[in-house]
């Protein structure tokens, strides 16, 4: 075979492995491929999984150090609220008809048991609130910020709308009175924090 002969079937060759890796790396470059393909593949408990390229199949690996899955409702509720309010673990005990009060700078505080990502907040109210009175949620994630502030007391016994703060990563989520309702104390039936509303 001379060198023109070399040449014209090294393009033929290469013609032919371009056009089946356009074919492979097109098959799962939209997200709904993935999606759909990850699914079917889902890591183990400890595990994600993994592309390695738009023409391969996820492979399953540890999860890397510091990622933090989002913070549903039920985990809100695994760990009774503790603090300086008044039986402080009804805020987040699943149950709209436990009251809990608070006065000027008393508080409710949730240990999460590890980090997670934050994003919006509700509120179960109650009607002996007047209306004036206020809070502010801090979150912790190796000392306390604020994360929403201002929050009025709900005078209607019903939920509120979920808010949005921004999204941050912590571990421990704080409700404290910033002002006192003129019905003498803050009455607050349950506390709902969360990353998705999923209840």
């Amino acid at each position: 075979m001379n060198w023109i002969q070399r040449f014209l079937t090294a393009i033929t060759t290469h013609k032919a492995d371009a056009s089946a890796h356009h074919a492979k790396t097109t098959l799962f470059t939209t997200l709904a491929d993935r999606w759909t393909l990850a699914q079917a593949h889902r890591g183990a408990d400890g595990k994600i999984m993994v592309f390695k390229g738009p023409a391969a199949d996820p492979v399953e690996e540890d999860k890397p150090a510091g990622v933090a899955p989002p913070l549903l409702v039920p985990l809100f509720r695994t760990n009774p609220a503790t603090g300086t309010a008044s039986t402080p673990a009804n805020i987040n005990d699943d149950n709209t008809g436990t009251l809990t009060t608070g006065d000027l700078n008393q508080n409710w505080e949730v240990d999460l048991g590890r980090d997670f990502f934050i994003y919006q907040y509700r509120q179960f109210g109650n009607v002996n609130n007047t209306g004036d009175g206020r809070y502010k949620l801090e979150y912790y994630n190796g000392s306390w910020h604020d994360w929403i502030t201002n929050i009025p007391v709900r005078t209607t016994a019903d939920w509120s709308a979920w808010a949005a703060g921004p999204v941050v990563l912590c571990s421990k989520i704080r409700l404290t009175v910033t002002t006192q309702d003129a019905a003498g104390r803050n009455y607050i039936m349950e506390l709902e924090v969360a990353y998705i509303s999923v209840t």
